[in-house]
């Protein structure tokens, strides 16, 4: 994970964010909006970890990762100087526009996750009679998974032949967008509006 960062800018990292005793912050975008003569504001629930004013981010996810840094955190229409995991907030953003953040991309903490389109995961399907798929999986088949507030089609890669869904079905599957993965993380598969499989990564 760390090989990317050079020595001493992870060590400036760890000395900025506190990351050596916490885990690294992590949000999922929710919904991103203007402030006029403020900036780009970005809402969603602390995942992970914790963040303070002045402390950089990346945006990960879906286009173009890019660096960003907080200016003002708002929670509940008040400022603070810091968030913490299972808080929902408002990052006001230095120099990223409203056009350049989308829905479904996360704000972490630099380098510490990446972007992928192609992962193997451990799924569990709903059965037919209580609303699962009644067809079985071939490769013509494409997944609409959810991933946090990431919603991405994918197709399933190394199958031959089809598949029956059922209680534990491993499959590999390649997004048409890069999505901020790790491993162990879960998500879910779903047809129309209703979820028929849970599913939890294990290789990327």
């Amino acid at each position: 994970m760390f090989k990317r960062l050079p020595l001493l800018v992870l060590a400036q990292l760890l000395a900025l964010t506190g990351w050596a005793g916490e885990p690294p912050f992590l949000m999922a975008v929710e919904d991103v909006f203007t402030i006029s003569g403020r900036g780009t504001v970005v809402t969603g629930r602390v995942e992970r970890g914790s963040i303070q004013v002045g402390q950089p981010l990346e945006l990960v996810g879906l286009e173009k990762d890019a660096q960003t840094q907080v200016v003002h955190i708002e929670v509940f229409r008040k400022l603070l100087t810091r968030v913490e995991t299972g808080q929902n907030c408002g990052l006001l953003l230095r120099g990223l526009q409203r056009d350049q953040i989308l829905r479904g991309q996360v704000l972490a903490t630099p380098g510490s996750i990446q972007a992928h389109t192609t992962f193997s995961a451990n799924t569990n399907w709903l059965p037919k009679d209580k609303g699962g798929r009644t067809t079985p999986i071939t490769a013509e088949y494409r997944p609409y998974c959810q991933f946090r507030t990431a919603s991405v089609t994918g197709e399933i890669l190394d199958l031959t032949g089809s598949l029956e869904p059922s209680g534990d079905t491993p499959l590999k599957i390649r997004l048409q967008q890069p999505v901020a993965l790790e491993k162990g993380q879960t998500f879910t598969i779903s047809m129309g509006s209703r979820t028929i499989a849970n599913g939890t990564i294990t290789e990327l």
